[in-house]
């Protein structure tokens, strides 16, 4: 392996992974459970289900079905979400010390280029905000609807025992005499 390899990972994984952005888990739950969830018109299975949801974007809308019942919920992406901000702040750290390495390089032999380093200092903030713009928002963790029927309308009704039949069952058949050969 090559010195330099580590780093060039580095700043090839970290920005590819801010572009892919963070999905996070969110639990929808019923009350009662059981009634089928959709989240952004994908099917999520029954309640309670834990769905990945994207990062950033406007509001989910969350919709259960059970009993007769249709129920649909916006749900705010409100919260912070920290992990591609601070993915944020790693390249514009990397990048304001490349840009202002280079500068000082650069300004040895042509002095005016010191003044590249002020966008150095550009990419440390401008990194980490843009990450926030772009993925830093997430929902709750957890969504509650309220469905407003009894639960033996959603759950189905559970399996009754099965009596035992007063039939006999059929005798095994004889055994076969030896034959003689």
């Amino acid at each position: 392996m090559k010195d330099h390899e580590p780093m060039t990972r580095f700043f090839v994984l970290v920005p590819l992974a801010l572009l892919v952005g963070c999905a996070t888990p969110m639990l929808v739950s019923t009350t009662p459970p059981g009634a089928d969830i959709t989240v952004d018109g994908k099917s999520a299975g029954k309640s309670p289900a834990t769905v990945q949801v994207d990062s950033g974007g406007g509001p989910l809308s969350v919709r259960a079905k059970g009993g007769g019942k249709d129920v649909t919920k916006s749900v705010p992406k409100d919260q912070t979400n920290w992990g591609p901000v601070a993915g944020g702040a790693g390249v514009g750290v990397g990048a304001c010390c490349a840009i202002n390495g280079a500068a000082g390089l650069i300004s040895l032999i042509f002095p005016p280029a010191a003044f590249l380093g002020c966008v150095g200092c550009v990419a440390l903030v401008g990194a980490p905000a843009g990450a926030y713009f772009l993925w830093g928002s997430k929902p709750a963790d957890q969504v509650s609807l309220e469905m407003g029927v009894p639960a033996s309308a959603i759950a189905p009704a559970a399996p009754q025992p099965v009596a035992p039949s007063t039939d006999a069952p059929p005798a095994p058949p004889a055994p076969l005499a030896p034959q003689p050969y």
